[in-house]
């Protein structure tokens, strides 16, 4: 449920701005595994990407992303 609160607050948020382009959403199914890679820009194109999204993204990291507060 949070998931989806967030996600919809940030997609509210990044059309009004302006901010969010997103080109390719086409060629991502709906359902089934699918394993997206970006460049990343900024630090905030993790909550870009979920925003441009219709479905679940689950993300990975390294371990060392997790130690440094």
């Amino acid at each position: 449920m949070w998931y989806l609160i967030g996600t919809t607050a940030g997609r509210i948020y990044l059309n009004l701005s302006g901010e969010l382009v997103v080109s390719g959403i086409e060629n991502v199914p709906s359902e089934g595994r699918v394993i997206l890679a970006s460049n990343h820009k900024s630090n905030i194109d993790p909550f870009c990407i979920a925003a441009a999204m219709r479905r679940q993204v689950h993300f990975l990291a390294k371990e060392e992303l997790f130690r440094n507060p």
